[in-house]
């Protein structure tokens, strides 16, 4: 019954770890695609204004 459990949390431990680890990703993907979106948007916005 104890083993189990710990087993169980383990388990969930793991999953919780795993889940993390992949959303972190997404996340640090989703920043980066954002931050190189608006710089790239950024330089198009300076060369119009110079113009």
């Amino acid at each position: 019954m104890v083993k189990d459990e710990l087993y169980k949390s383990k388990y969930v431990k793991t999953a919780i770890y795993v889940f993390g680890g992949v959303l972190g990703l997404f996340a640090l993907g989703f920043v980066f695609k954002a931050v190189n979106y608006t710089a790239y948007n950024f330089k198009n916005l300076n060369a119009t204004l110079k113009r």
